[in-house]
């Protein structure tokens, strides 16, 4: 219906308006209106019929004011198209539990005293999980995670982490150590495995062969054990209770230097080569702490000779030998 306006005459008591009866129908036929498609018939006003509240001013805010203590009570699901914001920009306060069902954009979240935001079930975030100022995100307590955790920057923690499978893109750090299993590896037994080269030995490196199953430049090597190996080319010194090889050959072929005892169990088997005994004078043979079975060759007689019986003798016999 459209309003009904009271007709007010030309001037004052001039007959020509309406009557006072017809003034008042028209009052009464208005607010029945009002109250029927606003308020649903009840004076009461326990009810809102109408479908919209606009404001009629331009740019004008809409308020919806209890008196006193009272409240704004909403019985049925709230719709809102835009923003919910607070009149002074501060905050917006839920005494009670708030139930979304679907999704939550917001710029922050934030506990009124300042310590926390109790979560009591699971928390599912489709995006970007980071800190307000780009720094760090700090978790003061324990985080347990049943999948994959997933960082594109720095991750580090001061504490223990407990979980399945960790892909970074970039950095893992930890101030502690890596425990797998009952492995704990720390700091020291990685940096033997930094930077190291596979078949190149380096100081405070491990070992790692190289595609041909070979290790260069090893110093010394010691073994209480066995050493089985095609070819040993060493620089330095090689010490070990059994050295099992098939060839012994020096590295520029011309003599393999041994500068103490050799105790030989077997046989000692020469193929096509002679073998030389040791050349000594004889100051310096006598020098020595001979023991009976020693054999020299004795540069100043020009003969081998023997440690036999306490005394050196030679093995070719003539007549100055004859005493």
């Amino acid at each position: 219906m459209a309003r009904l306006s009271i007709n007010t005459g030309t001037g004052i008591n001039t007959g020509t308006g309406d009557t006072l009866r017809n003034a008042m129908d028209k009052v009464n036929t208005n607010f029945e209106e009002l109250y029927n498609n606003v308020f649903g018939g009840d004076s009461t006003v326990t009810a809102l019929t109408a479908t919209s509240l606009t404001s009629a001013i331009t740019n004008g805010s809409l308020t919806l004011s209890a008196q006193g203590t009272g409240e704004v009570i909403i019985d049925s699901p709230l719709v809102i198209n835009s923003t919910i914001k607070s009149e002074d920009s501060s905050l917006i306060e839920f005494y009670d539990d708030v139930k979304i069902n679907s999704s939550l954009i917001v710029n922050a979240i934030s506990s009124d005293d300042s310590t926390g935001v109790i979560v009591n079930d699971n928390l599912i975030v489709a995006g970007t999980i980071k800190s307000d100022n780009s720094t760090a995100l700090q978790i003061d307590e324990a985080v347990n995670i049943a999948g994959a955790l997933f960082a594109n920057g720095a991750f580090s923690t001061n504490s223990t982490i407990t979980s399945g499978a960790i892909t970074s893109s970039s950095s893992v750090t930890s101030g502690g150590s890596f425990i797998i299993g009952s492995a704990d590896i720390d700091e020291t037994d990685l940096e033997k495995l930094d930077g190291i080269t596979n078949g190149t030995a380096a100081a405070n490196k491990a070992l790692v062969a190289d595609a041909n199953i070979d290790i260069g430049t090893v110093r010394n090597l010691t073994a209480t054990g066995t050493v089985q190996a095609a070819t040993v080319t060493a620089t330095g010194t090689i010490n070990a209770d059994i050295l099992d090889v098939q060839t012994i050959q020096s590295s520029d072929s011309t003599a393999i230097q041994i500068n103490d005892g050799l105790n030989i169990n077997g046989q000692l088997l020469i193929n096509n080569n002679a073998f030389v005994l040791p050349s000594l004078t004889t100051t310096v043979r006598d020098s020595l702490s001979a023991i009976n079975g020693m054999l020299i060759y004795n540069t100043t007689t020009n003969r081998i000779e023997a440690y036999e019986n306490g005394a050196w003798v030679p093995l070719r016999a003539d007549t100055t030998d004859i005493v």
